[in-house]
């Protein structure tokens, strides 16, 4: 992408074939990424990489056992 710049996404925003969450960083052409700063939807985000990174899984913990149980 030529004369691109990566920002810190502020809040979500998405279209019919793409999305942004809070908190990814996403490489924009320098008039979008100036657009999206000035409207607080980004912020600037320098020396980050423009990738997602893997979603975070919670861990259940196994019931207890009870007494008497086969």
């Amino acid at each position: 992408m030529s004369g691109s710049m990566k920002v810190k996404m502020i809040v979500g925003v998405a279209s019919e074939s793409w999305s942004y969450a809070p908190g990814q960083i996403v490489e924009l052409s320098e008039s979008q990424a100036s657009a999206w700063v000035g409207s607080r939807l980004a912020d600037w985000a320098e020396g980050e990489t423009a990738s997602l990174s893997p979603a975070e899984t919670a861990a259940r913990k196994p019931a207890p056992r009870r007494k008497g149980a086969k």
